[in-house]
């Protein structure tokens, strides 16, 4: 089965008074993961520019990036600045520049929990999955409560082929937030790896429910219909993604 990026942000639910920056963060993972899924595959983990980005969102990056660069050099002490930076590169694909980032702000503040999150991603678009659980481990910990440490978690859990404990994680992250339609999404993929396809189908449909239109959702139901003998549903969602 091809393996697809499922793995979105939005905003978290928690104990801690959640800044302006981790709202700014939600975009980032979900571009991310949404445009491999809509790739397809998650065969490539070395550090190419993301070129999928439109000319002016790419523009607008660019320019995110020299400014948070300037602001840097007028304060080399704020953290936050790198995590945006972080989350910038990160968008741009430029993974190991963004773990560098990410690093630099933990090294001013362990405790900029976001920071742990963002260099997940980019830990996982690096291919180095162990280390992406590591650093939701870490986010978890400081929360308490994280439903966003737990997607990204199962997300590289299932990378890693632990599949039983993603769909923990996952149901951890759905009991904090039962709306967050890519919980579901990830479900339905680790369902499919388990080869348990009407259960994939429930959590996609439950998915899709949320987020009509879910490309990432559509494509694995698909699968799963596909799979399960049912030719002519993964025809009807295969549709939708043209």
């Amino acid at each position: 089965m091809k393996k697809i990026k499922t793995a979105e942000n939005k905003k978290k639910a928690g104990p801690q008074k959640k800044s302006s920056l981790t709202i700014q963060i939600a975009l980032g993972v979900a571009i991310l993961f949404a445009l491999a899924a809509v790739g397809g595959l998650l065969v490539n983990f070395a550090e190419t520019p993301n070129t999928t980005l439109s000319p002016t969102w790419r523009k607008e990056l660019d320019a995110s990036v020299s400014a948070l660069t300037e602001k840097i050099e007028k304060d080399p002490k704020d953290a936050d600045a790198y995590v945006s930076l972080a989350k910038v590169e990160q968008q741009l694909g430029n993974n190991q520049k963004a773990v560098e980032d990410a690093t630099h702000a933990l090294m001013l503040d362990k405790n900029v929990n976001h920071a742990y999150i963002i260099r997940a991603w980019a830990y996982g678009g690096l291919g180095q999955f162990d280390r992406a659980v590591k650093d939701c481990d870490t986010a978890i910990s400081i929360t308490g409560k994280d439903e966003e440490g737990y997607n990204t978690r199962a997300w590289n859990k299932i990378n890693l082929k632990q599949y039983q404990s993603a769909l923990d994680d996952l149901n951890k992250a759905a009991a904090l937030n039962p709306n967050y339609a890519q919980i579901y999404v990830n479900m339905g993929w680790a369902h499919n790896e388990q080869k348990e396809y009407v259960k994939a189908i429930a959590d996609l449909t439950r998915a899709l429910a949320i987020d009509p239109g879910n490309r990432a959702a559509l494509t694995l139901r698909a699968d799963a219909y596909e799979q399960s003998g049912d030719s002519a549903k993964a025809a009807e969602d295969r549709a939708q993604l043209k």
